[in-house]
């Protein structure tokens, strides 16, 4: 076998020859043979030989195992961006959270001290009102003055309501049921 053997096998009686663990590639073979008179032809004969190398170590192999690994290489990056993507959503929402809380918590404080804001005056005009209905003996005049103490005790009363709302929800008053 031309690029295996340096010098002629003598094969003596055998018909054949055996090769094992050929490496891929080309490969002529030659031949030379003598008849019974013991008469050799020297010119022989070739046969041209091409062992194809296993399948996994085709360029076809080889290709679909590098699409493979650049697949997996990107699914692996998509992951990571998609988790990446998630960490920054979920940290944008709870800071999001945060600053809606801390509004509603400055909402909370502003109506509070509107709220006594509005009381003071309130109680300030409830108190003559009461008094001068009570010395009041003209009944259209005292009625007018019932009917400003009425809505004036309804401002009041809606304006304690705002309080106890902001109570609530700072925590210093518990609901009762």
């Amino acid at each position: 076998m031309e690029g295996l053997d340096e010098e002629w096998v003598q094969a003596g009686t055998r018909r054949y020859a055996s090769y094992p663990g050929l490496k891929p590639g080309q490969y002529v073979f030659r031949v030379k043979g003598s008849n019974n008179d013991r008469g050799w032809n020297e010119a022989g004969t070739s046969i041209r030989l091409v062992v194809a190398p296993p399948w996994w170590q085709t360029p076809w192999a080889y290709a679909l195992a590098g699409i493979v690994i650049l697949s997996l290489l990107y699914a692996a990056w998509r992951i990571r961006v998609k988790s990446i993507r998630m960490e920054h959503a979920y940290a944008m929402s709870r800071f999001e959270a945060e600053k809606l809380h801390e509004v509603d918590q400055m909402k909370s404080r502003f109506f509070a001290n509107i709220s006594h804001e509005f009381r003071t005056p309130l109680t300030l005009i409830l108190g003559p009102v009461r008094q001068i209905i009570e010395t009041m003996e003209d009944g259209k005049v005292r009625s007018e003055l019932q009917v400003v103490q009425r809505n004036a005790n309804r401002l009041l009363g809606l304006v304690n309501q705002l309080l106890d709302v902001a109570r609530l929800e700072s925590g210093t008053m518990k609901l009762r049921t």
